[in-house]
């Protein structure tokens, strides 16, 4: 996981608002190795990455942001999953 960190397809930031503790950015690349397109993917990804600073953390809300399509067409995300310690 840390070095999809590395590569700027998953990042852990603080959060932005008082409703949740950590922001976890993603993007639905293909090197993700999951289907960030995928719910149940993306908040176990977004647990699985806070897990050390929040081990009972829970995710309270996401929002997506439609960036265009890879070159094979598909449509290319990024996804801010909220988590609250």
């Amino acid at each position: 996981m840390r070095l999809l960190e590395k590569d700027k397809v998953v990042q852990v930031e603080p959060s932005q608002t008082k409703d949740s503790d950590y922001t976890v950015r993603m993007k639905n690349s293909l090197d993700l190795g999951s289907d960030a397109d995928d719910l149940a993917n993306r908040n176990a990804t977004a647990l699985r990455m806070t897990a050390a600073p929040c081990p009972r953390g829970r995710v309270v809300g996401e929002t997506s942001i439609e960036k265009g399509a890879y070159v094979g067409g598909r449509p290319a995300r990024e996804y801010f999953v909220r988590i609250k310690c």
